[in-house]
């Protein structure tokens, strides 16, 4: 797992976790493609989850190359993050095209702000120590993807067998994961930003997997499974589907869905 340390002295990459499992491991992935392209330590700030309280730390449940630390909440941290926060609203109220600046911090840290999800590759040329307080973009990764991913494997591959006979596949060769989201994504706000895959999406998706793979068992994984089928099936797409077990954690959830041998993702 993880370290749980203070930082030490030698310079870095420290990245600010926050939100949900998702959340969580793009900015780990972000954090440890810079932590590689400038051969330094990651640190992870896991303040925000003291300070907010809405969402679980769950990284650290996973083998990364990282050390988290609660952080410091002195007064001039705070006042630095209000100002962060009031220059971010001020570059995405006048909608400039290019709303990533850096800023020196009361820790002599460069800090690099980026208010939308837009790609900056600017980011890979600040020198440790620095902060990243932004939204993350795959591109980030993309280069290290295959050896982050590989990294975080060992953590999935070493709870896989028991969670698999959970759902009685062990005597199938391959099955398919179909990850629904609703939950917060059906309120009409994210509605209208985000989107909510349909029905039809899921159909065609799914019959496009089953030429590959053939008619094998699906497990279905969602915040609400049964609101999820009682639409599907009001709008005429019927499947018999698994559940994973009432009780069963959304980590474990996580790590059975990571190992199918086929996937029908949502938009999150």
């Amino acid at each position: 797992m993880g370290r749980k340390e203070q930082r030490n002295q030698r310079p870095g990459v420290t990245m600010s976790l926050s939100g949900g499992l998702g959340n969580q491991l793009s900015i780990y992935a972000t954090g440890r493609a810079l932590a590689i392209h400038n051969s330094c330590p990651l640190y992870l700030d896991t303040s925000w989850f003291t300070r907010v309280g809405q969402r679980s730390l769950l990284l650290d449940q996973f083998d990364v190359e990282a050390s988290f630390f609660p952080g410091r909440r002195s007064w001039l941290r705070n006042v630095e993050r209000s100002l962060s926060f009031a220059a971010r609203s001020l570059h995405s109220f006048t909608r400039q095209p290019h709303s990533s600046y850096t800023y020196t911090s009361v820790t002599g840290e460069t800090c690099f702000v980026r208010s939308d999800f837009q790609l900056d590759y600017g980011i890979f040329d600040l020198k440790p120590p620095f902060r990243v307080d932004a939204h993350v973009h795959y591109s980030y990764w993309r280069k290290h993807q295959l050896r982050i991913r590989s990294e975080l494997s060992s953590t999935v591959k070493a709870r896989m067998n028991d969670l698999r006979r959970t759902l009685g596949l062990d005597g199938h060769s391959t099955w398919i994961a179909l990850h629904a989201r609703q939950g917060d994504y059906m309120t009409p706000e994210n509605k209208r930003n985000l989107g909510v895959l349909t029905p039809d999406y899921y159909a065609t998706a799914l019959a496009e997997v089953q030429k590959k793979v053939g008619r094998a068992p699906i497990v279905l994984f969602s915040d609400d499974p049964q609101g999820c089928l009682r639409w599907w099936r009001a709008s005429g797409f019927d499947i018999d589907v698994r559940l994973p077990p009432v009780g069963m954690s959304d980590l474990s959830q996580f790590f059975l869905m990571s190992s199918a041998p086929a996937l029908v993702a949502a938009n999150s």
